[in-house]
C-alpha cells in the first residue's frame, strides 16, 4: 500500500522515465512501453521483471490509500470488520501470468 503523496511521486517518476511531461503524453504512449517502463532509465527491456523493483522507488501498481476509495490499508479494514460483505469467487486460469516478463535467472 502507498500513500497518496507516495503514489503521486511514483507517477511523476514514471512519467519522467518515459519522457512524458503531461497526461496526454502518457496516453499517447503504446501500452507495451508503459508495461516495460523502467525507473531511473529512459528505456525499455524485454527482460525487465517488475518484481525486481524495490518497494518505494517505483510503486505504480500498488493500491493507494487516497482517503477516498481507500481510507486505510485493506488489512486494517478487514481487521476491524469494515469490509463489504459480498460474495467472492477466486481461482486462476492456465497461463495466467504468460503476459508478464520472464524472471532473470
Amino acid at each position: 500500500m502507498q500513500t497518496l503523496d507516495d503514489a503521486e511521486r511514483s507517477g511523476l517518476e514514471l512519467a519522467r522515465a518515459l519522457g512524458a511531461s503531461t497526461s496526454d503524453d502518457l496516453r499517447a504512449l503504446p501500452a507495451r512501453q508503459l508495461q516495460l517502463a523502467r525507473p531511473h532509465e529512459n528505456r525499455t527491456d524485454e527482460s525487465y521483471n517488475p518484481s525486481d523493483v524495490p518497494r518505494g522507488s517505483f510503486d505504480t501498481a500498488y493500491p493507494i490509500i487516497d482517503g477516498y476509495v481507500l481510507s486505510e490499508s485493506t488489512s486494517a479494514i478487514f481487521a476491524q470488520g469494515r469490509q463489504n460483505d459480498v460474495p467472492l469467487l477466486t481461482g486462476s486460469t492456465a497461463n495466467e501470468g504468460a503476459t508478464m516478463p520472464r524472471p532473470r535467472l
